[in-house]
């Protein structure tokens, strides 16, 4: 069978994510998001027409040209743009084009150049941008589809010590696996972080494979919480053209930069959706670990492709970074509207992060 192009949206479709949407609007109608701010920490992003008000440049902030705005300037040959084509998966609304989420309310914050974080500069960027996000914006959500393998334990570990101030005040930090080095990534890879690790469609329609793996087979899944579709993702490009004019082309990309909006998409929505509810948990950490819960049991179970033997979706879910013998890890795929139909997790299912991310560093 040749490989084709699937439609554009079949992330969609495989995620539920329309679905969602239809439910949050048939529950609260026009107020689809309430108070949720999502928190988007990347290279920047350029204006256009599928970013309407809500995404709030001018809230944002620029770590890398103080006092500009949070726009990418597009010098990086490889990643010039990134920030734009997560965005545009995250948020997207047009009549031709539409994200996971379309309309959900995003402050950007621009951090790198290289979504390789590989200095104390671009980490201490993200860590910054973390707790202004908490702070001033007020963002319940942070999507970062940047990472690095090591955090240096020769310094203080400022960017772990940005998700223990996160994760204490029940703020969802997701972050990408990573694919373009040999292990998982921090900030994702952080035990009080959410790790999205990608699959993708091998031959279309529905032939489904691990994206990366990294070293001995199944590295990657011991530190994964959930999957989310990676290859091929339909995104808003943008670069500039010979005449160094800003251009966008919609196309395909590949990358667990692109299934880590699809898990920040479903926080925001799922906390939007059970806005009343989670008053109930009195403790902020409480809401991190019952998405971190549900994501693991209200999922797509990708146990019956190949890629995921020996992994699948169960009611205790195994702890985040655990090893043994034998590959470990979630088989479950991200399905927005599943989460959104399951009632919350009791207290005592949910399990405390003892683990401190600042201690974190291998």
């Amino acid at each position: 069978m040749p490989v084709t192009d699937p439609p554009k949206d079949w992330s969609l479709e495989r995620t539920g994510a329309r679905v969602a949407e239809g439910l949050l609007r048939a529950k609260f109608g026009a107020d689809l998001w309430g108070d949720i701010n999502v928190g988007h920490i990347d290279t920047g992003v350029q204006r256009h027409q599928i970013f309407g008000d809500w995404v709030m440049i001018d809230r944002g902030v620029n770590f890398m040209e103080p006092g500009q705005p949070a726009i990418d300037p597009l010098k990086s040959a490889s990643f010039g743009g990134h920030g734009t084509r997560t965005l545009s998966i995250l948020t997207g609304s047009a009549a031709d084009f539409k994200g996971v989420a379309p309309g959900v309310p995003v402050v950007p914050y621009r951090v790198c150049d290289d979504v390789i974080l590989g200095s104390k500069e671009e980490l201490n960027n993200v860590a910054r941008a973390i707790r202004h996000a908490i702070e001033v914006n007020l963002c319940e959500v942070i999507t970062i589809s940047l990472g690095y393998p090591l955090v240096n334990s020769l310094w203080h570990n400022v960017l772990g010590d940005a998700i223990d101030f996160a994760y204490d005040r029940g703020v969802i930090v997701v972050g990408a696996g990573g694919q373009f080095i040999d292990s998982p990534c921090y900030p994702g890879k952080f035990f009080r972080a959410i790790c999205v690790g990608g699959y993708r469609l091998k031959e279309y329609p529905d032939d489904i494979k691990i994206y990366q793996e990294y070293g001995a087979k199944g590295r990657m899944r011991a530190w994964v919480d959930i999957w989310g579709p990676a290859k091929p993702g339909w995104r808003m490009g943008a670069g500039r053209d010979n005449a160094g004019q800003v251009v966008f082309t919609p196309g395909f990309g590949d990358g667990t930069s692109f299934a880590t909006p699809h898990v920040s998409a479903a926080a925001a929505m799922w906390l939007s959706y059970r806005r009343q509810e989670l008053l109930a948990y009195d403790k902020p950490w409480q809401r991190v670990e019952a998405f971190r819960y549900l994501l693991q049991t209200a999922c797509d179970n990708l146990g019956q492709y190949p890629d995921f033997k020996g992994m699948s979706p169960n009611a205790s879910p195994a702890k985040k970074g655990d090893t043994g013998a034998k590959p470990v890890g979630q088989g479950g795929g991200v399905r927005l509207d599943s989460l959104l139909q399951v009632g919350l997790p009791p207290k005592s299912k949910l399990k405390f992060e003892a683990r401190l991310a600042r201690e974190q560093a291998f």
